[in-house]
């Protein structure tokens, strides 16, 4: 053989090698196509199929018929904080198997980027034989609210299905595309908790014995969004089956036929914890909005080019400018939104003025609106969004604060000192409960002044008094955003040891589980944390147990 041949040879190895990897990559590369992400951004969800045994789901099953057998057993309300909720992994470690499954695990990762988080909230849901109404979940456990929806993908459901999911045993339905849509929520001084799409559907009819009058119910409920050519859609999918919902898309779960057997599912919360730099998903091929609602188009263009670390601007036609600045004020919600991010597209001084003038406006859904497209407008609306911080309408200040929680905010000493102003002095809880989240959505950026946000925060924790007894637990809205803050903070800029050593007793001393379970996890993704105190707080993180202080407990 001649050096010729064996160089032959060693090429065709190498060349075969490169195949098998390349295949093997395929495989093993479970991130979202461009496709699936595509779908997630405009449909509102994806359905992924388990890699587990029908063994493993059926033990699940099992399992999730043994804890509400348990919940009723109690005969109090405190099973729903205690038996099933938040204590799921605790109860059966077993669901870390699917949680850490890599079809999972890839497609969280393509949505949320590769180092997102695990809330402590979690629930097992049991179909019964009334239907639920079509509502978002509360962007705080139990149907609390601590800050207004986010458009981009900062948030994600999991659902998984331990059982086939048929017309039967009732599945989740849908209404695809929502998820960039809501309601009005304010109330004097207040805001409504849950986002019911009919707040005044009397729950009677939801367990009426007469079908045709719920199902009718239900076909009127969702004219209340305003919106025409709702595309509704009933889930019913494989055993094992996992969906990954947008966590504002909106939902109800349908129905059980009365000789139907049980229906669960398993609820899991996930939070982003980094700003895009570049695609989390598989991306190979340039956008394609042509099967994308029209309205949505400049939503999902926009989300996507933040997904992929891009903040690009271009010049509106000028019909297209004069639609957008008339529609932002007297059209639907679904076009208010259009005109709202068809603005922020240019980000001109021009259609900022008019996106800080919608600021103002008496309606709600259009302050809304004008409140997304200046998030999304970037550097260009920093000095009208920090004017508006100082309004006297706590409404304007509410949206002020929640515009202002994005990167391009990290770079303006002005926004950074307004907002640690407004969570310590202002009257309005809602005011500060989302101060304190979108300091820490900033600080996904380069923050000059990290500890003085840090101490802000931690100030928060220790000095807010208890707001809502959501879920029948004694908790604050302000206190839960500022560990979600921290630990967005801790994520990108760690924290000091000065710092960990303060936070530690309002972790071992916290009433609420929930600023536990988020400052647990802040010390887990801090960047300064090593591989086994990592370990060590995600295995503490997995199987804690979350009791119900007697105190709080609802059946006393």
């Amino acid at each position: 053989m001649t050096w010729t041949d064996d160089l032959a040879m060693v090429s065709s190895l190498v060349d075969r090698m490169s195949e098998t990897n390349k295949a093997l990559g395929e495989r093993t590369d479970h991130r979202l196509s461009d496709q699936g992400y595509l779908q997630f951004l405009s449909r509102g969800y994806v359905t992924l199929p388990s890699s587990l045994d029908n063994d493993y789901h059926e033990a699940r099953y099992q399992e999730a018929g043994v804890l509400h057998g348990r919940l009723r057993a109690m005969q109090t309300r405190r099973g729903n904080v205690e038996m099933v909720g938040d204590n799921l992994l605790a109860q059966i470690p077993a669901l870390t198997k699917m949680l850490d499954d890599p079809a999972v695990t890839g497609a969280v990762e393509s949505i949320l980027g590769p180092d997102y988080a695990l809330h402590t909230h979690n629930f097992v849901h049991l179909n019964t034989p009334a239907d639920q109404g079509f509502h978002q979940d509360g962007n705080l456990p139990w149907n609390e609210r601590g800050h207004y929806r986010a458009h981009r993908p900062d948030w994600l459901l999991l659902f998984y299905y331990p059982q086939d999911v048929t017309m039967e045993n009732g599945p989740t339905e849908v209404i695809t595309e929502t998820q960039y849509w809501t309601r009005d929520i304010e109330i004097e001084n207040d805001w409504h908790r849950a986002d019911a799409i009919d707040r005044n559907m009397p729950f009677r009819v939801l367990g009426s014995d007469d079908l045709a009058e719920r199902d009718a119910a239900l076909d009127r409920s969702i004219l209340n969004l305003g919106i025409s050519n709702l595309k509704r859609e009933f889930l019913t999918v494989p055993r094992g089956t996992i969906v990954l919902s947008h966590y504002d898309m909106f939902h109800r779960g349908s129905r059980r036929a009365l000789d139907g057997a049980n229906r669960f599912m398993y609820k899991f919360h996930f939070v982003r914890t980094k700003e895009p730099s570049k695609p989390a998903w598989r991306h190979e091929s340039t956008l394609d909005l042509e099967d994308v609602r029209e309205s949505l188009k400049p939503v999902v263009r926009r989300v996507w080019s933040w997904s992929c670390g891009e903040h690009d601007r271009k010049p509106l036609q000028l019909s297209v400018r004069r639609e957008a600045k008339t529609v932002l004020f007297h059209g639907q919600e679904d076009e208010k939104i259009w005109a709202a991010y068809q603005l922020a597209s240019e980000a001109s001084g021009e259609c900022i003025g008019v996106l800080a003038s919608a600021l103002e406006d008496p309606m709600e859904s259009t302050r809304r609106a004008a409140a997304y497209g200046l998030r999304e407008s970037g550097d260009a609306a920093l000095s009208a969004l920090s004017t508006a911080l100082t309004s006297e309408s706590a409404s304007t200040r509410r949206f002020a604060a929640f515009g202002l929680g994005n990167v391009a905010a990290a770079k303006s000493g002005d926004a950074i000192n307004g907002l640690i102003d407004r969570l310590s002095n202002d009257p309005d809880d809602p005011v500060r409960s989302i101060t304190g989240y979108s300091l820490g959505m900033l600080s996904r950026g380069p923050v000059s002044d990290v500890r003085g946000i840090v101490q802000a925060l931690i100030s928060a924790l220790i000095a807010e008094p208890n707001n809502t007894r959501g879920g029948g637990l004694e908790r604050s809205t302000v206190r839960e955003n500022a560990a979600f803050g921290l630990l967005q903070l801790a994520s990108n800029h760690g924290l000091s040891d000065e710092e960990i050593e303060v936070l530690m007793p309002l972790i071992s001393h916290a009433e609420d589980r929930y600023v536990s379970g988020l400052l647990l996890e802040a010390l887990r993704c801090r960047g300064n944390a090593s591989a086994l105190e990592s370990v060590l707080l995600t295995t503490l993180l997995r199987s804690r147990w979350n009791p119900v202080p007697l105190v709080d407990r609802p059946d006393t």
